[in-house]
């Protein structure tokens, strides 16, 4: 995936667009990635928009799913190991 930043607010929104070196989809996706911290969690949600309906769909029957799901249960994973990092650099 490629493509320039359009929008960055820290700690809240990270605005990218979802373009491929070999694009297995016609046009360009717009992710919007926001977090939301509750009670010492943070929410993490991500909106995915296409050109078009059919794009749409057509990424929502890929196994696409599959990966993102999969990365998503190796970011948890790390995340304790960072924090745990972070507050032994901290004392």
């Amino acid at each position: 995936m490629f493509g320039e930043y359009r929008e960055i607010v820290v700690p809240e929104r990270i605005v990218q667009p979802e373009r491929f070196e070999q694009a297995w989809y016609a046009g360009e996706g717009l992710n919007t990635t926001t977090f939301v911290e509750s009670g010492g969690k943070t929410t993490l949600t991500v909106t995915c928009r296409y050109e078009s309906k059919e794009i749409r769909d057509s990424v929502l029957k890929s196994p696409m799913e599959g990966g993102v799901s999969t990365s998503y249960d190796r970011l948890a994973e790390l995340l304790p190991t960072f924090a745990a990092e972070r507050e032994q650099m901290a004392s």
